[in-house]
């Protein structure tokens, strides 16, 4: 231990420096707002909140020189965009050829953006990136509907990261916003891949939606279909494990009717390329009823 010390080798990094005071930022004026939210209550009335605020986690700084915070922002941004794609991917709403593609583009340039220099960092993100466009343009051409996923998680991504840099303070949010500004083409040529994808739609009635979608064209259309298939049975296993959570069904029914979307999931991942070359009505997944265990369908 001593000799790392010696060697530095125990030194935290810049990059996580920044990272953790903008971590400490934000932690800070959450737990303030829940606080604050508490002592609204009646049923904590009485109590000596600058008390409660010395037990708790308390706030740190460290030490980032000027010349380095700008490098250490952009590797922030990078490091947050790359653990949100894991994140869409572990909740199910990101494929794993698509979560492949980003991690793949991620893995290569945080290789890079380890040698180069503050100011090149745009650079190599820019050139990464135009490599990535380049292969969704190829395997658009290909008809496959990764680039239509890659651009929606591209940009949600990218939403969220802007949504936490301006909750840290305004010195690091100055920081972000200049990496922010230099994201900005890479925001629009992705924009535009999704653009590929969308069509003035009519608006759908909040009943049961029986209009008639303008066609854009075939492999656009399956892909989109497919997707907001994938995207609704997610909802409704999600809907179904708060019910099973709250009470509100048992886990004799919640169980099967889980499992029942669970397979109705992997058959949209087994037919989203498929259906691009078939019709409609032989690409389409059939519905699957659960089994109820227990009971008996009444006539």
């Amino acid at each position: 231990a001593p000799l790392m010390k010696l060697l530095k080798m125990t030194d935290v990094p810049f990059d996580r420096k920044f990272m953790l005071n903008g971590a400490h930022e934000r932690l800070a004026k959450i737990t303030n707002n829940y606080m604050t939210d508490l002592a609204e209550k009646a049923e904590f009335g009485g109590v000596d909140w600058d008390t409660v605020g010395t037990k708790l986690l308390q706030q740190q700084t460290f030490e980032v020189e000027p010349e380095h915070e700008e490098r250490c922002a952009w590797l922030a941004v990078v490091n947050m965009e790359r653990a949100n794609f894991l994140a869409q991917f572990e909740k199910g709403i990101l494929s794993s050829d698509a979560f492949q593609t980003l991690e793949t583009f991620y893995a290569d340039l945080a290789a890079k953006a380890a040698h180069v220099d503050s100011d090149d960092l745009g650079k190599i993100y820019d050139e990464e990136f135009n490599k990535l466009i380049s292969d969704l343009s190829a395997e658009k051409a290909a008809h496959s509907p990764v680039p239509y996923e890659v651009a929606i998680a591209y940009l949600a991504a990218n939403a969220e990261v802007a949504h936490i840099t301006r909750e840290i303070s305004a010195r690091s949010t100055r920081i972000f916003t200049k990496v922010a500004e230099e994201h900005e083409d890479n925001l629009h040529k992705m924009k535009a891949e999704l653009d590929a994808y969308v069509a003035p739609q009519p608006k759908a009635r909040k009943t049961r939606i029986s209009i008639t979608p303008v066609i854009q064209s075939a492999d656009h259309q399956a892909i989109k279909q497919a997707r907001a298939v994938f995207l609704v049975l997610l909802k409704q296993r999600e809907t179904i494990e708060h019910m099973q959570h709250e009470g509100e069904l048992t886990d004799l029914d919640a169980v099967p009717m889980i499992n029942a979307i669970n397979k109705m999931i992997g058959s949209q991942y087994s037919t989203s390329v498929r259906c691009l070359k078939q019709p409609e009505s032989e690409g389409e997944p059939n519905a699957v009823v659960p089994d109820t265990v227990g009971l008996k369908e009444t006539e």
